[in-house]
């Protein structure tokens, strides 16, 4: 559109600047001077009586071609900067609110705390009569969208309490569930370069929105965006620096500066690439943002505290500069960790798939991650989970072995690939970004593993066949393989009948014997397993960055040798086997690894019942 077309002028100087209002501003007029990282940008304040007073930016150091977006009632378009004029006014509860000029030039000068206790104060979140947001944790995104879009301006900005699945749930915790729906690469609103900033998807009008809108969820962004900042939460997803500065109305680049040469009609079909292609995107983005801040309370802010703002919260250190850990994403994962532990204690919920272990996964990532200020180790252990890259596409993996005494390398398998993809790893692959913490590069992927269990016995030519019916089992991607075995164990209950035993065609007595001890060693084995499982994940909670060997107890080993049959895993499309016994693998019941990280899609379970052996109390 016309909107984003800019015009031929570059830049105007410091000296006379002239408005579309008519006001002029020389070196005498007042100025807004930001930090070092501003490059030289600078606000004057063009004084009109008619119009009244704008800001306009200004830059006497820049030598390319510069814009600016203008938010023009409902619309945002991109402007030259003599065009892109913000008035210090706000909408309040009585009609405008007018900054004073010493007020803005003096909360620049104060450090991002101060900074942000005064845009609060500016926009207090009214605790009387908050709003309340309740909603599914499956379908979150989509019913919180359809509860919030519909709210005036006032209850914008009034605390919002929130309920997950009629449970009360903190504003982190919301906030962390919704962001991590939003930013996910299946939505596709949003994508990431390849150092991890996100930027708009300029491909989200065609993607599956669930039945809504594309934009819907851009304008739900900006609330979103705006809120955390006024609750002091934050998230871990980083934006690029132009949609920062697009959120704040600072100036972006027709084109790089390294790109001078380019003249005449390239120059039209950079700005196509850098704005319009998502101009629609942006628009909802903005104007969402917007109505919760106004533009003058943004004023103050640089696009680096903007970042602090939303990435570290109240800009906390930075635990490790690559790939940025913050204290926030430490305390966001505690968060999400302890609720998960909690639900331990309800029995109910030890098998629920619609419990998420994810983040206790991501806090064990995050404590156990070696580039830590001034040092080089350890290594994470075992079990630890992470991003990795294979090539240009980065996945989830886990450390399967190391680090020893003697050698520091570790080596990891990637989810759900053959073993030609593990690598080894040392020290140096953490420093220069080879992997990173859990979810900092790959995001969260659907969090289901399903696969399916066959009952198998074999002739006495050893030929295998197949009796009874096949059912599926469903587990979570950050459960552990003795979680899972628990599960099999506590379906199979479920599918067990005499034939199972007749198969063994031995005319026993002991046959409803057989098959009663069978179920009663099912659920104590699968009991046993959990409450070995759950000791595990307290013990994570309480200390994640423990280097300590994960083992199943051997009293269970044992019990696990007791059963007429073996768990072990098969082809998906070969489940009477490919070839002798040994080709296949038992089913490894471990602590430390995890479904998503053993399980392909090619794999299926076989519970293969034992050969000339009885089953004797």
């Amino acid at each position: 559109g016309s909107g984003g077309r800019l015009s031929d002028e570059s830049h105007s100087d410091d000296s006379t600047i002239v408005s579309n209002a008519g006001g002029t501003a020389s070196d005498q007029v007042p100025k807004l001077r930001y930090d070092a990282d501003a490059n030289g940008w600078e606000r004057v304040l063009l004084i009109d009586d008619v119009y009244g007073n704008m800001y306009q930016w200004v830059n006497s150091n820049v030598d390319y071609r510069t814009s600016v977006r203008k938010i023009h009632r409902s619309s945002v378009v991109l402007v030259p900067l003599n065009e892109g004029l913000v008035p210090p006014t706000a909408q309040g509860d009585g009609g405008d609110v007018v900054l004073e000029h010493s007020e803005i030039a003096s909360t620049i000068e104060k450090n991002i705390d101060d900074k942000l206790n005064w845009l609060r104060s500016k926009l207090d979140q009214k605790s009387n009569n908050p709003v309340r947001v309740s909603v599914r944790r499956e379908g979150l995104l989509i019913e919180a969208m359809f509860e919030i879009l519909p709210l005036s301006r006032e209850d914008l900005r009034r605390q919002w309490l929130f309920k997950v699945d009629g449970e009360t749930v903190s504003a982190c915790r919301f906030f962390a569930l919704a962001s991590a729906e939003l930013f996910s690469p299946e939505l596709g609103m949003w994508t990431s370069d390849s150092s991890g900033f996100y930027t708009i998807n300029p491909l989200s009008a065609s993607a599956d929105c669930n039945g809504c809108d594309h934009l819907l969820y851009f304008r739900f962004s900006g609330l979103m965006f705006a809120k955390m900042i006024l609750s002091e939460e934050k998230m871990t997803y980083r934006l690029h620096a132009q949609m920062l500065r697009h959120l704040l109305g600072w100036p972006v680049a027709s084109y790089d500066p390294d790109q001078m040469a380019i003249e005449g009609d390239e120059i039209e079909w950079l700005r196509e690439r850098v704005y319009c292609q998502y101009e629609s995107q942006l628009e909802q983005l903005l104007l969402g943002f917007t109505e919760i801040i106004d533009e003058c309370y943004l004023i103050p802010f640089s696009h680096k505290e903007l970042e602090l703002m939303l990435i570290d919260g109240r800009g906390g250190a930075v635990i490790s500069r690559e790939p940025g850990i913050t204290q926030s994403m430490m305390d966001e994962a505690m968060a999400g960790a302890k609720e998960y532990v909690k639900s331990l204690d309800d029995e109910v919920n030890w098998l629920s798939v619609e419990v998420d272990p994810s983040e206790l996964s991501r806090l064990v990532s995050l404590r156990s991650w070696p580039v830590q200020p001034g040092s080089r180790g350890p290594l994470p252990s075992r079990g630890v989970r992470m991003d990795g890259r294979i090539g240009n596409k980065w996945r989830t993996c886990q450390v399967i072995s190391g680090p020893t005494a003697m050698d520091d390398t570790i080596h990891v398998h990637f989810d759900g690939t053959e073993d030609r993809h593990d690598v080894s790893l040392t020290i140096e692959d953490f420093s220069t970004g080879r992997v990173c913490p859990l979810y900092t590069r790959k995001g969260r992927c659907a969090g289901l593993t399903e696969f399916t269990v066959y009952f198998r016995g074999a002739d006495q030519s050893k030929s295998a066949y197949l009796f009874g019916h096949p059912f599926q089992v469903q587990c979570r991607t950050e459960w552990s393989l003795a979680r899972a075995t628990a599960s099999i164990l506590r379906m199979s209950i479920e599918h067990f009948s005499l034939h199972h035993f007749n198969t063994r065609g031995s005319g026993s007595t002991f046959l409803k014997t057989d098959l009663a001890l069978t179920k009663a060693l099912s659920e104590s084995l699968a009991m046993a397993l959990l409450d070995v499982d759950n000791s595990n994940l307290r013990l994570k909670l309480s200390y994640p960055s423990m280097n300590r060997r994960q083992i199943i107890p051997e009293a269970i080993q044992k019990q696990l040798e007791m059963l007429p049959f073996e768990i072990r895993v098969v082809r998906s499309n070969a489940p009477l086997g490919t070839g002798p016994k040994e080709a296949e693998a038992n089913f490894p019941c471990e602590l430390s690894r995890t479904v998503g990280n053993y399980f392909t899609p090619q794999m299926a379970i076989a519970l293969h019942w034992r050969d000339d052996r009885d089953f004797e109390e």
